[in-house]
C-alpha cells in the first residue's frame, strides 16, 4: 500500500535527500484534542484517593477539607497537561491513504506549492524502531481511560488514545506510527517552537512517487527532478492538476 506525506517543498527536499522524516511530538500537532482522555467514574475516583494517599505521605497530614475541594480541579489540570507529558517521550507520523486531498495541500504543502511523497508503507517500516503503521478511528467520542494494573491493557488504552481523532478530521484518511524518541537522530531546536524536531531514517528505497502541487514553482519542480533522477532513479513523477468539472484534483504524470 502506498500511503502518503504533504509537505513543503523545502522540507520534502530534506526528506528525499537524507531519507529521514520527523515524528511530531502529540503536543505540537495542529489538533488541541491529541492525546486527551476523559476519566470514567472508578478511575477518576482511584486517581483522586491515589492523589490524598501520596499527600498524606510527601507531607506527614491528611488534606484539609479545602484541599480536598480542590483536588478535582488539580487532576482535571494534570490531564489537560497529559500532552505535553507525552511529548516528552513519544513521536507521531501521519501519512494519508489520500494524495489528491485539496484541504490537505493546502495545509500542509503549503498552498498547493508544496510536494506529496508517496511511500510503500512495507518497506517504509522494515527492520525499524517505530510501530507498525495503523489506520486512524475517528470518533465523536473521546477515548475513555479506565485504571488498570495490566500493562497490556494500558497500552492497549494509550493506543487508542493516540489512534483516535475527531470525525472532523476523517477526510485525512490517517495512518499513524509511533516511536519513542530516544531513538532519534541528533534533535535540533526549531524556530518559534518549543519543541525539538527529532528525524528518524527511513529506507530510500521505500519512497515510490512524489507529487508536484498544483502551484510548485518550476525552479522547485526542476530541483527535484534533478534530485529524483540522480539519487532515486526508480521514483514515478506526478504532478496535481485541478479537475475540469469539479473541485477535484487530478493526478497526472509528470511531463
Amino acid at each position: 500500500m502506498i500511503l502518503y506525506k504533504y509537505l513543503p517543498s523545502k522540507i520534502g527536499i530534506k526528506v528525499l535527500t537524507n531519507s529521514s522524516i520527523r515524528f511530531t511530538q502529540p503536543a505540537a500537532l495542529n489538533d488541541p484534542f491529541e492525546s486527551l482522555w476523559i476519566f470514567d467514574e472508578d478511575s477518576l475516583n482511584e486517581t483522586l484517593k491515589a492523589t490524598e494517599s501520596m499527600y498524606k505521605v510527601e507531607f506527614g497530614r491528611p488534606m484539609s477539607d479545602n484541599e480536598r475541594l480542590e483536588l478535582p480541579f488539580l487532576v482535571e489540570r494534570e490531564v489537560l497537561n497529559l500532552p505535553k507529558e507525552f511529548s516528552k517521550v513519544i513521536g507521531l507520523l501521519s501519512l494519508s491513504k489520500e494524495n489528491n486531498v485539496s484541504l490537505m495541500w493546502s495545509h500542509y504543502a503549503n498552498e498547493h506549492k508544496g510536494l506529496v511523497i508517496g511511500f510503500d508503507s512495507e518497506l517504509f517500516q522494515a527492520e525499524s524502531q517505530y510501530t507498525e503503521l495503523t489506520e486512524v478511528e475517528y470518533s465523536k467520542v473521546r477515548p475513555i481511560y479506565s485504571s488498570s494494573k495490566d500493562e497490556k491493557a494500558g497500552w492497549k488504552q494509550l493506543e487508542k488514545l493516540l489512534f483516535t481523532k475527531s470525525i472532523n478530521w476523517q477526510y485525512e484518511k490517517e495512518f499513524r506510527s509511533i516511536v519513542r524518541l530516544e531513538y532519534s537522530e541528533a534533535p535540533f531546536k526549531l524556530p518559534n517552537s518549543e519543541y525539538l524536531c527529532h528525524l528518524f531514517k527511513f529506507p530510500s528505497e521505500s519512497i515510490k512517487e512524489v507529487i508536484f502541487g498544483w502551484h510548485t514553482p518550476s525552479n522547485k519542480r526542476e530541483e527535484i527532478q534533478k534530485l529524483v533522477t540522480k539519487n532515486l532513479p526508480e521514483v514515478k513523477l506526478f504532478e496535481a492538476k485541478p479537475c475540469k468539472l469539479s473541485f477535484d484534483l487530478d493526478i497526472f504524470p509528470f511531463k
